[in-house]
């Protein structure tokens, strides 16, 4: 029978996750904008008497084309 040799851990890795946890920041902002964007066409076009809305999106050479419709 053979003995078991325990796994180490590199410590060093961590720091550099501490350092970019930024992204993880940014991200959770802009996911925060884009809920509040969304909740934010469904109230103005149920404010306004339609009953729902409609949209869609397509990447574009610099970026992201959002098309949005109140039905």
């Amino acid at each position: 029978m053979t003995n078991y040799v325990c796994p180490t851990i590199d410590c060093n890795l961590i720091e550099n996750t501490e350092d970019e946890a930024w992204v993880l920041v940014f991200m959770a902002v802009l996911l925060a904008i884009g809920v509040t964007w969304f909740i934010g066409m469904s109230v103005w076009c149920l404010a306004n008497g339609y009953g729902g809305f409609t949209g869609n999106y397509e990447i574009v050479q610099w970026g992201l084309k959002v098309n949005f419709e109140c039905k």
